[in-house]
């Protein structure tokens, strides 16, 4: 979603005022946002909670049927 709207790594952290690393370790699936870094995300989106997990949940699910198809 954060590539589509064209939106670096960079404005995005600055937006919801985070470091990279942190956003980095949500990305990765090491640690998750609270609610309301959650909140700021979807502010600076211009979407939804509910619109970006579902999304988050589509691109998980596409890589886990990838992942089955290397092995």
């Amino acid at each position: 979603m954060r590539e589509e709207q064209h939106m670096s790594v960079y404005k995005i952290c600055k937006e919801v005022a985070v470091s990279r690393t942190v956003y980095t370790k949500w990305k990765d699936g090491e640690t998750f946002p609270s609610l309301s870094s959650l909140e700021g995300f979807c502010d600076a989106l211009g979407t939804s909670v509910v619109a970006l997990l579902m999304e988050e949940e589509g691109v998980l699910s596409e890589e886990r049927e990838n992942n089955k198809n290397i092995k």
